[in-house]
Protein backbone atom coordinates (compact mmCIF):
# COMPACT_ATOMS: atom_id res chain seq x y z
CA UNK A 1 0.00 0.00 0.00
CA UNK A 2 1.70 3.37 -0.86
CA UNK A 3 1.75 5.87 1.70
CA UNK A 4 -0.47 8.55 2.62
CA UNK A 5 0.41 11.85 1.09
CA UNK A 6 0.43 14.67 3.66
CA UNK A 7 -2.35 17.25 4.47
CA UNK A 8 -0.08 19.38 7.12
CA UNK A 9 3.21 20.67 7.38
CA UNK A 10 4.27 20.30 10.55
CA UNK A 11 6.92 22.41 12.58
CA UNK A 12 7.76 21.96 16.28
CA UNK A 13 4.46 21.60 18.74
CA UNK A 14 2.59 23.55 15.40
CA UNK A 15 0.88 22.24 12.34
CA UNK A 16 -0.71 24.14 9.35
CA UNK A 17 -3.10 23.27 6.68
CA UNK A 18 -5.35 24.27 3.86
CA UNK A 19 -8.99 23.06 4.23
CA UNK A 20 -11.20 23.44 0.84
CA UNK A 21 -14.74 22.18 -0.12
CA UNK A 22 -14.34 20.73 3.41
CA UNK A 23 -11.38 18.84 3.23
CA UNK A 24 -7.75 19.16 4.08
CA UNK A 25 -5.51 19.52 0.39
CA UNK A 26 -2.72 17.18 0.33
CA UNK A 27 0.98 19.44 0.31
CA UNK A 28 4.00 18.35 -1.66
CA UNK A 29 7.64 18.56 -1.37
CA UNK A 30 7.60 19.02 2.51
CA UNK A 31 10.92 20.91 3.73
CA UNK A 32 11.83 21.96 7.37
CA UNK A 33 14.48 24.55 7.35
CA UNK A 34 14.56 26.20 11.39
CA UNK A 35 11.40 27.91 12.07
CA UNK A 36 9.90 27.54 8.33
CA UNK A 37 8.44 25.00 6.73
CA UNK A 38 6.94 24.87 3.28
CA UNK A 39 5.14 22.92 0.87
CA UNK A 40 3.61 22.83 -2.18
CA UNK A 41 -0.37 22.52 -3.14
CA UNK A 42 -3.02 22.41 -6.03
CA UNK A 43 -5.04 25.33 -6.29
CA UNK A 44 -8.17 24.73 -8.98
CA UNK A 45 -9.79 28.40 -10.59
CA UNK A 46 -12.60 28.74 -8.41
CA UNK A 47 -12.15 26.44 -5.61
CA UNK A 48 -12.50 28.73 -2.34
CA UNK A 49 -10.26 28.14 1.01
CA UNK A 50 -11.62 29.44 4.27
CA UNK A 51 -9.00 31.74 6.49
CA UNK A 52 -10.49 32.88 9.91
CA UNK A 53 -12.45 35.88 8.71
CA UNK A 54 -12.55 36.22 5.33
CA UNK A 55 -13.08 33.47 2.68
CA UNK A 56 -10.66 33.35 -0.62
CA UNK A 57 -10.24 31.78 -4.06
CA UNK A 58 -8.10 30.69 -6.22
CA UNK A 59 -8.57 32.02 -9.98
CA UNK A 60 -6.50 32.04 -12.97
CA UNK A 61 -3.69 34.80 -13.33
CA UNK A 62 -4.87 37.92 -14.73
CA UNK A 63 -2.48 38.73 -17.10
CA UNK A 64 -2.37 42.13 -19.71
CA UNK A 65 -0.16 42.58 -22.66
CA UNK A 66 0.41 46.60 -21.96
CA UNK A 67 2.57 47.28 -19.02
CA UNK A 68 1.13 50.53 -17.97
CA UNK A 69 -2.35 48.34 -17.85
CA UNK A 70 -0.78 46.29 -14.73
CA UNK A 71 -2.36 46.84 -11.42
CA UNK A 72 0.33 44.55 -9.55
CA UNK A 73 2.37 45.55 -6.87
CA UNK A 74 6.00 44.63 -6.09
CA UNK A 75 4.46 43.47 -2.67
CA UNK A 76 1.58 41.83 -4.83
CA UNK A 77 4.54 39.83 -6.82
CA UNK A 78 6.99 38.93 -4.66
CA UNK A 79 3.75 36.89 -2.45
CA UNK A 80 1.63 35.80 -5.73
CA UNK A 81 1.81 31.87 -5.77
CA UNK A 82 2.31 31.72 -1.70
CA UNK A 83 -0.22 31.25 1.36
CA UNK A 84 1.53 31.90 4.97
CA UNK A 85 0.52 32.05 8.05
CA UNK A 86 3.25 33.38 10.53
CA UNK A 87 3.07 32.65 14.05
CA UNK A 88 4.71 35.57 16.13
CA UNK A 89 5.11 35.76 19.85
CA UNK A 90 3.55 39.02 21.23
CA UNK A 91 3.44 41.12 24.28
CA UNK A 92 1.37 44.50 25.83
CA UNK A 93 -1.89 42.68 24.40
CA UNK A 94 -4.74 45.55 24.83
CA UNK A 95 -8.25 44.55 23.42
CA UNK A 96 -10.06 46.09 20.78
CA UNK A 97 -13.57 46.65 20.11
CA UNK A 98 -13.84 45.43 16.56
CA UNK A 99 -11.55 42.59 15.49
CA UNK A 100 -12.95 42.86 11.80
CA UNK A 101 -12.18 46.93 11.56
CA UNK A 102 -8.36 46.67 12.68
CA UNK A 103 -7.65 43.43 9.76
CA UNK A 104 -5.34 44.43 7.13
CA UNK A 105 -7.40 43.60 4.32
CA UNK A 106 -6.51 42.01 1.13
CA UNK A 107 -6.81 43.74 -2.24
CA UNK A 108 -8.62 43.00 -5.35
CA UNK A 109 -7.58 41.32 -7.83
CA UNK A 110 -4.30 42.67 -9.51
CA UNK A 111 -3.21 42.24 -12.88
CA UNK A 112 -0.11 41.33 -14.29
CA UNK A 113 2.04 42.59 -16.79
CA UNK A 114 2.50 39.19 -19.35
CA UNK A 115 6.46 40.38 -19.33
CA UNK A 116 6.81 40.03 -15.39
CA UNK A 117 4.44 36.40 -15.33
CA UNK A 118 6.69 33.72 -14.15
CA UNK A 119 6.66 30.77 -16.16
CA UNK A 120 5.60 28.88 -13.15
CA UNK A 121 2.88 30.63 -11.74
CA UNK A 122 -0.70 29.74 -13.24
CA UNK A 123 -3.37 31.17 -10.12
CA UNK A 124 -3.67 34.21 -8.29
CA UNK A 125 -6.21 34.78 -4.60
CA UNK A 126 -8.79 36.88 -4.75
CA UNK A 127 -11.25 37.61 -1.68
CA UNK A 128 -14.21 35.12 -2.06
CA UNK A 129 -17.97 36.22 -0.78
CA UNK A 130 -18.44 38.31 2.17
CA UNK A 131 -19.66 35.64 5.17
CA UNK A 132 -22.03 37.56 8.04
CA UNK A 133 -20.36 37.26 11.50
CA UNK A 134 -20.68 39.43 14.72
CA UNK A 135 -18.46 41.84 15.94
CA UNK A 136 -16.06 40.42 18.56
CA UNK A 137 -13.13 41.92 20.40
CA UNK A 138 -10.01 41.49 19.20
CA UNK A 139 -6.35 42.67 20.73
CA UNK A 140 -3.65 44.86 19.74
CA UNK A 141 -0.23 43.43 20.64
CA UNK A 142 3.74 44.16 20.39
CA UNK A 143 5.65 41.52 18.39
CA UNK A 144 8.59 40.17 20.62
CA UNK A 145 10.16 38.49 17.37
CA UNK A 146 11.60 40.86 14.21
CA UNK A 147 9.32 41.20 11.56
CA UNK A 148 11.08 38.96 9.11
CA UNK A 149 11.84 36.50 11.24
CA UNK A 150 8.68 35.08 12.86
CA UNK A 151 8.55 32.57 15.79
CA UNK A 152 7.22 30.09 13.31
CA UNK A 153 6.64 30.30 9.53
CA UNK A 154 4.08 28.16 7.47
CA UNK A 155 4.19 28.83 3.48
CA UNK A 156 1.72 26.91 0.86
CA UNK A 157 3.05 27.63 -2.60
CA UNK A 158 -0.05 27.12 -5.02
CA UNK A 159 0.01 25.68 -8.19
CA UNK A 160 -2.02 23.98 -10.96
CA UNK A 161 -2.12 20.45 -11.48
CA UNK A 162 -0.66 21.36 -14.54
CA UNK A 163 2.52 22.71 -13.30
CA UNK A 164 2.79 20.50 -9.96
CA UNK A 165 3.25 17.21 -13.10
CA UNK A 166 5.68 19.50 -14.79
CA UNK A 167 8.04 19.62 -11.63
CA UNK A 168 7.62 16.38 -10.71
CA UNK A 169 5.80 17.23 -7.45
CA UNK A 170 3.25 15.11 -8.29
CA UNK A 171 2.23 11.86 -10.68
CA UNK A 172 0.49 12.06 -14.07
CA UNK A 173 -3.59 11.99 -13.49
CA UNK A 174 -3.82 10.70 -16.76
CA UNK A 175 -1.78 9.36 -19.92
CA UNK A 176 -1.13 12.69 -22.47
CA UNK A 177 -1.45 12.22 -26.08
CA UNK A 178 2.17 12.13 -27.62
CA UNK A 179 3.20 15.06 -29.19
CA UNK A 180 1.77 17.40 -26.48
Amino acid sequence: MAPRTPTSLINGDFKAWVTSGGRKLSVYALEVKGSKATGYIEARAGEEFQTTLQPFEFSKLSVVAEEEQSTASETFLKNLGRISLRLERVTEIKPVDDLAQNINRASASQSVHEATKKATLSHQTRLGESQPCTPRRGYRCQAIDPKDKPWYDFEFQYLSRDLLEMKGLVQRSSPRPSGL
